[in-house]
Formats: structure tokens, sequence, C-alpha cells
């Protein structure tokens, strides 16, 4: 008999000569241990269009593949757990396999508190589903390891200006200054989102 590599349950009819006849026999085949981890979807989305990385997804949505989100926003990201012959496995304490690290200039990673990202993993249906939480700003990754062949990586770009954290200084001056009318003045504006990631820094003029 071939072995079956396909988990669940088979039925097979086995002669038997000397009775006369082929009686129907059921056997389970198991998944076995994990082999591998593949990135199937994100946000809710799942595809099944395998892509040369091995994986399922391209992911990402930018050029170079990265998520890229806001501090306030949740990366959601969905995992197929596999034997060696595709069977979905089930895994315990699955969040245990993955390691978050924040990515250096110079591509050199480093380990970050869970002040500054957090992830749960559930099981969703016949996958696993891990929810993402960064405020800080800039470029993290899941590490590859022995059942990934490659990292996820993800880009946390600056939120919406926190009017209670943004605020506006007079341009080269360090007192409140004696203006003539009609002299320019200029404000740099100093924009920061809920979380304290600097937006952006502008200029402004004005006419006294």
């Amino acid at each position: 008999m071939n072995a079956c590599t396909k988990a669940g349950t088979h039925s097979i009819h086995i002669s038997e000569k000397i009775k006369g006849h082929a009686p129907l026999r059921y056997y389970t085949v198991y998944a076995g241990p994990l082999n591998k981890i593949l990135l199937i979807g994100h946000d809710g989305v799942i595809q099944t269009v395998p892509v040369k990385n091995g994986n399922y997804l391209n992911y990402g949505n930018s050029p170079k593949g990265d998520f890229i989100i806001k501090p306030n926003l949740k990366l959601v990201l969905d995992f197929d757990m596999i034997d060696q012959y595709g069977n979905k496995v089930t895994v315990n304490s699955p969040g245990t396999l993955f390691n978050l690290k924040k990515v250096n200039e110079g591509g050199s990673t480093s380990t970050v508190t869970s002040s500054i990202i957090s992830y749960t993993m559930q099981k969703v249906n016949d996958h696993y589903q891990m929810t993402i939480s960064v405020n800080k700003i800039g470029t993290y990754q899941i590490d590859k390891n022995e059942y990934m062949s490659e990292p996820i990586r993800f880009i946390i770009i600056p939120g919406e200006a926190d009017p209670n954290l943004s605020f506006c200084t007079l341009k080269d001056y360090t007192s409140a200054p004696t203006l003539i009318q009609g002299e320019t003045i200029y404000y740099d504006c100093y924009l920061r989102d809920q979380y304290g990631n600097e937006i952006d820094t502008q200029t402004f003029t004005d006419n006294s």
C-alpha cells in the first residue's frame, strides 16, 4: 500500500481472497510536526496564488514589499503552519515562534520593549492571525527562523498632528521681539503625532 501524506480520515478496500470479498476499512492520518510558516494574507484578505519566495503572498503595500502603517493603526497578518506535506498543523503557543525586532540604519537589528511594540496571536478558522501594534516610527521586522526563509518588514510612519504635542516658535528669536510695522516674522512649527513622533518642521511667515 502506498504511503498517504494527506491528513484526515481515509477509506480503503482490502481484498481478502479467502473470504471472497473486499471489506471497507478506515484509517486516520495525522499532520506531522511543524515544517514551515507561510504568510497567506493580511488585514483579513487571504491570497492563494504562490509566488517565487515560497510564500503564498507577495506581501506589502510598497514597491519593496514592506507594509507601511501609522502608529494608531494595527497590522494584521495571516499565517498557515504546515508540515512537510502541506498539512495544516495545530501549534501550542504559536506566538513564541516569532521574534519582532527594530531594524537600525545599516541593517542591524535590536530588541524593543513591549511599550513600543506588542502583538497578539490567535487561531482563526484553520490558520493563525497576528495583530501587531507599534507606537514609534521606524522600520521593524519579524525575524526569519527555521520555519520562515525570510523576514517580514513593516515601516511605521507618523500619524496625524496632535495639537497638544505640536508647537510653534518665533524663528531667530530667543525672547519676545520688538517689531517694526510691516516687518516679516517667521515661525518654526514642530508637528508631532499623539505618540510624540516628529512629523515635520514647517516655517510660516507673517507681516506685523
